[in-house]
């Protein structure tokens, strides 16, 4: 699929930037007194209204890329909200990060060419890395939530993979995604009791700069460089994401996440700067 040339550089950094203001999220979920349905509902509300002041315009494009790109982003912040009440943290964000893996089989099952060797090595080193993040909250999770997780990551792959194509138009798809979120956890929003000024703050916070801004860098770079390659960048989030937290809130940070930390980001520097060279056409 034919990506834009300009300042694959730039692509790279919008995609890491993307991936380090997700990583923001678990800290303010955190300072938010409601279930997890109900903040991915409020932010996903303030992110679309974010994307429609920014881009000046409330006009959508309804096409095949649009629709099913906003309904994988939209299942994918669902089942991982849903996910995070039924399993750990750690455990979701560690299923959901499967999806590189997924992506590579997308690619290869509908363009029908093999993998190459890097795509598969990097992914299983980013892969072991995740885990190590999580491993000491490993197995405490719930069954069904954990299948939830996994299958958000399944989603997240198709995400990447639809707003690759040169025909897609990733910033209608995120509009129509975030739109979708907020109905579906509407009813789980109004049923909350506190709507006090700081959480209304950090769900602005929330919506407008780790959904919205970030997903407003991820239109922009993933049109730049390979689906593969921002999928591998991206996965910096699950391992900053931990950091914060410590940073923030003085949570202590085991030796499995620092191993973690420094398997996904050496393997993702490697393959940022080797890989895409030899990335596929998606």
């Amino acid at each position: 699929m034919t990506r834009k040339q300009d300042s694959p550089a730039l692509g790279y950094i919008s995609v890491l930037a993307t991936a380090l203001l997700w990583s923001t999220g678990g800290l303010f979920i955190k300072l938010v007194p409601w279930s997890g349905l109900s903040i991915n509902a409020a932010r996903c509300a303030v992110a679309f209204l974010f994307k429609i002041i920014t881009r000046h315009s409330i006009k959508l494009e309804f096409n095949k890329y649009t629709i099913t790109g906003g309904l994988a982003m939209a299942a994918t912040t669902t089942l991982f909200a849903y996910a995070n009440k039924l399993t750990t943290s750690a455990n979701a964000i560690m299923l959901q990060y499967s999806f590189p893996m997924f992506l590579i089989l997308i690619i290869c099952i509908t363009c029908r060419t093999r993998p190459k060797t890097i795509d598969i090595v990097t992914s299983i080193i980013i892969t072991l890395g995740v885990f190590f993040c999580c491993l000491d909250d490993m197995g405490s999770g719930g069954l069904f939530g954990n299948a939830l997780a996994l299958v958000s990551g399944l989603t997240f792959a198709l995400y990447f993979f639809i707003n690759a194509n040169e025909h897609s138009k990733p910033d209608d798809a995120n509009c129509i995604g975030f739109l979708i979120s907020f109905l579906i956890g509407f009813p789980a929003l109004i049923s909350e009791q506190d709507y006090s000024i700081m959480p209304l703050l950090y769900i602005l916070i929330l919506g407008a700069i780790q959904l919205g801004l970030a997903y407003r860098l991820l239109e922009y770079g993933i049109k730049r460089i390979p689906a593969v390659s921002a999928s591998f960048i991206s996965t910096i989030e699950p391992v900053m994401n931990p950091i914060w937290v410590a940073i923030f809130y003085h949570e202590k940070v085991g030796i499995y996440a620092v191993i973690g930390s420094v398997l996904v980001i050496s393997a993702t520097l490697f393959y940022s700067v080797f890989g895409s060279k030899s990335a596929q056409g998606v």
